[in-house]
């Protein structure tokens, strides 16, 4: 039962963690309430 659960966050946890990713890689366009302005401001 513990090693069920230690894998379901394992797995929440890498998923989010190539959401995070993904996120940092893509266009603003793709995320406009990810910090639109960071992004803005970091490009120009």
């Amino acid at each position: 039962m513990l090693s069920l659960v230690s894998f379901t966050i394992h797995v929440l946890y890498v998923m989010k963690v190539i959401l995070a990713i993904l996120d940092k890689i893509a266009h603003p366009s793709l995320s406009p309430h990810a910090g639109n302005d960071k992004h803005h401001k970091t490009f120009s």
